[in-house]
C-alpha cells in the first residue's frame, strides 16, 4: 500500500485506531466485571442516567452493564472506556485496588 494515504483507508481497517478501540473495550469489560466501573461512578457522585445521557445509552443498558448482564460493545462502549480513562486519571487509585488485585 506505498504511496497510499490513511485518509483512504476506511477507520475500521486503521491499525491504531482498531488496536486502541480494542484496548478500551477490553478496559470497560474488565472494569464491569470487577465493579471498578460503578464504584468510580459513584465516586464521581453521578447517575447511571447523567452517565448514560453522556455516552448516549439509556440508563437501563447502564444497568445491565453493571450488573454484568450485558457486555459493553460497540462506540458508547469505546465512549465508556474514554470516560473511565478519565475518572482514573481524576480519582487515582481506589482502596481495593492496591491490595494485591483482590477485589471487594
Amino acid at each position: 500500500m506505498m504511496g497510499v494515504s490513511t485518509e483512504t483507508i476506511p477507520r475500521r481497517i486503521q491499525a491504531p485506531a482498531v488496536s486502541s478501540d480494542l484496548t478500551l473495550l477490553s478496559e470497560i469489560r474488565i472494569a464491569m466485571e470487577t465493579g471498578e466501573f460503578v464504584c468510580r461512578r459513584g465516586r464521581a457522585r453521578l447517575s447511571a442516567s447523567e452517565v448514560a445521557r453522556a455516552i448516549g445509552v439509556t440508563p437501563p443498558c447502564i444497568s445491565r452493564w453493571e450488573a454484568v448482564e450485558r457486555a459493553p460493545k460497540g462506540e458508547a462502549a469505546v465512549r465508556a472506556a474514554r470516560l473511565l480513562a478519565e475518572w482514573r486519571s481524576r480519582q487515582g487509585p481506589i482502596p481495593w485496588e492496591s491490595t494485591n488485585g483482590a477485589t471487594p
